[in-house]
């Protein structure tokens, strides 16, 4: 037989009597016993060993039975032959093997044991109690740091300093968080302590120190950047006793927080509408309705790692971002049964908060979630808004194009798949944009006449648009992937779609806004030497004092760089999806070739395209402030980084020795970096 090969004797049982080879005729009790020498045996229970029943213990206990396989042939399921009536044991290794041991050259083991069946397992038992007096250690510890001083607080395992979160310079109005975007009101409404309140004369305090932020009781102190796993941290959130915004965090710096959201965040997320928020913010209404405090928690999560860290002072930002975002999720994964516009915003703002951490397993679950919950409650469906207040139906649209457009930005930045293709959402059927009016010209009742000539959702709008072409594009490659064309008739029918998509790109760019245009100074050329010092020193000073840029809190300048930028972004997918359809079609010169580029002529044949989208990359960063850029990072830098990154690897490396590619390989390089110099002014 050769080595390897299974022995015939595997399958077969012992003989045709009946009997093992080899055992005793009448099968007995057998008995394990100790020898002299510490080995084991097992050996009938009648003869001389019976003396020793008492001392040990039986393998099987009644008559009639055989006697125990060895762990090779128990697990073949064979019964063992050609063992001694006396099986000995040293350390559970049978001395003389049985037959099938002998032919396979294995050890003879009697090592297994029957599992035992009712009990508990103590291991699980012991975790148990090892996890419940952890909780109350930590409960013990949060109630005794509450009473010690400020150097030997550690109820999150943090400095005191930690726990205050003071505007840069001052407190906050309260009342500012009611006032328009670039109102008065809202331009002056962060007060320094000494203008705010003059303090008496001998007074040595500062009449409204900030106050440390109380736990939430029955809240686990461990948050997703501990040692424990994320979702572990979040899923042991608890339901807190009350759900005011004082059990979390001081209502002033919450309001605070609140006032950063509308000023630099709202234009491009803008699923809260603002007035009715604000009322319901005054009137205490997340006292009463638990799903409220979830909303105001996720919106000041989100908005904590979405400004530069520098608006805030003495403040570990992303342990209180946490904070809130456990808080949020103590009360959603109770209202999961009960999806409404709120709960979306929700996901959506917690989406946004794993994203910008890199939690991939929590934000493709929030995103799923989102995604499938606007689906359930019918957003992109227009009849589903029948019988609904003004209110509600522009958020129920606006929060449904945020994830939808959400989807497409995944799809380019991360190569994935896109999940909600534009072609099922057109037609009749289809959800309508949102209405172009500022918050305040929407009412419960109806929509009022709009102030505002151009409001900030029109550049949503754009936004959205911009990003159905984009959609459009990649499902087109997509299918050029699955099915190439077979002929050159296949090749120029997509070279016709491609027009047809930069077509609709023109159409857009020539209809923008006034506040959304481009300043037309020709800026085409490689920015003077020195640009990078300059830019560097703008934001240096930027932030060390956020709160003194105007230019920071102008919605339009941030809307505007992400229009171009998505613009630029969109136009270089669209180029390089034409360059391999030009490829399909044979090498340079051939007729074919020649056939495909007079059909691709109107995409400007006539000047290199990686120069022309370096030249759309360069308007919309240098045309804006960088200001707007850098108070609004994360939104940006990604899209400015995809770009960027793909016109380095298209840059062919013959090519680099020429001076206008070196040029612009340099300028991008150092772009870059100053991309990364603004993500490190935010929470990690």
């Amino acid at each position: 037989m050769e080595p390897g090969d299974i022995p015939r004797a595997l399958y077969s049982t012992a003989s045709h009597s009946g009997q093992l080879v080899g055992t005793p005729s009448r099968a007995e009790p057998f008995v394990s016993t100790n020898d002299n020498d510490g080995s084991r045996s097992l050996a009938p229970a009648s003869g001389p060993s019976r003396s020793t029943r008492s001392t040990s213990r039986p393998v099987h206990g009644s008559a009639g039975k055989q006697p125990p396989s060895c762990d090779a042939c128990r697990t073949r399921k064979l019964k063992c032959s050609g063992r001694p009536e006396v099986i000995e044991l040293d350390q559970g290794i049978a001395k003389i093997p049985c037959e099938h041991c002998r032919e396979w050259s294995l050890e003879c083991s009697y090592l297994y044991q029957r599992k035992r069946r009712g009990r508990k397992n103590r291991i699980v038992q012991r975790l148990v109690e090892e996890q419940k007096a952890r909780r109350r250690s930590t409960a013990d510890d949060i109630r005794e740091s509450e009473d010690e001083s400020e150097d030997e607080d550690e109820g999150l395992g943090l400095p005191q300093s930690a726990f205050y979160l003071t505007p840069p310079g001052g407190v906050v109005d309260p009342a500012a968080l009611h006032a328009p975007v670039g109102s008065a009101s809202s331009t002056h409404s962060f007060r320094h302590p000494s203008t705010a309140h003059p303090p008496h004369p001998h007074q040595t305090h500062p009449p409204h120190p900030p106050q440390p932020l109380p736990m939430v009781h029955g809240i686990s102190s461990t948050s997703p950047n501990d040692d424990v796993s994320p979702s572990i941290a979040l899923s042991e959130a608890s339901v807190p006793p009350s759900t005011s915004i004082e059990s979390i965090l001081d209502r002033e710096m919450a309001m605070y927080v609140i006032k950063l959201y509308f000023d630099h965040v709202h234009c491009i997320i803008p699923c809260i509408h603002r007035p009715s928020f604000s009322a319901n913010l005054a009137a205490r209404e997340e006292e009463k309705r638990p799903i409220f405090f979830a909303l105001v928690m996720a919106m000041i999560a989100c908005t904590l790692i979405h400004v530069p860290k520098s608006f805030f002072v003495n403040c570990d930002v992303r342990r209180l971002s946490d904070h809130c975002l456990k808080a949020c999720y103590a009360v959603t994964r109770r209202e999961m049964d009960n999806p409404t516009v709120d709960l979306i915003c929700i996901k959506y703002f917690v989406f946004i908060v794993h994203n910008k951490h890199g939690n991939v397993g929590l934000e493709a679950s929030a995103f799923g979630e989102a995604q499938y919950l606007a689906i359930s409650l019918g957003l992109h469906r227009e009849d589903t808004y029948a019988g609904l207040n003004p209110i509600e139906i522009e958020r129920r649209r606006r929060i449904w194009f945020l994830i939808y457009n959400a989807d497409k930005f995944e799809a380019v930045a991360r190569n994935k798949p896109v999940l909600l293709p534009s072609d099922e959402f057109r037609g009749p059927e289809s959800t309508e944009l949102c209405a172009e009016l500022d918050d305040k010209s929407i009412t419960a009742h109806g929509f009022m006449p709009g102030s505002t000539a151009v409001p900030l959702i029109c550049g949503f709008n754009i936004m959205t648009r911009i990003v159905t072409i984009i959609g459009d594009v990649l499902i087109h490659q997509r299918d050029i992937r699955r099915r190439p064309p077979k002929d050159p008739e296949g090749v120029l029918a997509a070279l016709k779609d491609v027009r047809g998509f930069q077509q609709r790109i023109r159409d857009i760019v020539d209809r923008l806004p006034r506040p959304f245009q481009l300043d037309p100074s020709g800026i085409d050329e490689l920015p003077a030497p020195g640009w990078e010092e300059i830019m560097r020193d703008e934001l240096h000073l930027f932030f060390q004092d956020p709160m003194s840029s105007e230019s920071a809190k102008d919605g339009y300048l941030v809307l505007k760089a992400n229009i171009h930028v998505t613009l630029a972004m969109t136009r270089l997918r669209l180029i390089l999806h034409r360059e391999d359809l030009l490829n399909r079609c044979g090498p340079l010169g051939t007729p074919s070739r020649n056939a495909a580029e007079l059909v691709a002529a109107d995409l400007g044949e006539n000047v290199d395209w990686r120069h022309g989208v370096y030249q759309d990359l360069f308007q919309a960063v240098h045309g804006i402030p960088i200001q707007a850029l850098a108070a609004n990072g994360p939104s940006l830098v990604v899209k400015i980084r995809v770009v960027a990154v793909t016109l380095l690897d298209a840059l062919p490396a013959g090519d680099y020795g020429d001076s206008n590619y070196s040029g612009i390989t340099a300028y991008l390089l150092d772009f870059l970096n100053i991309m990364t110099s603004i993500e490190n002014q935010f929470a990690d």
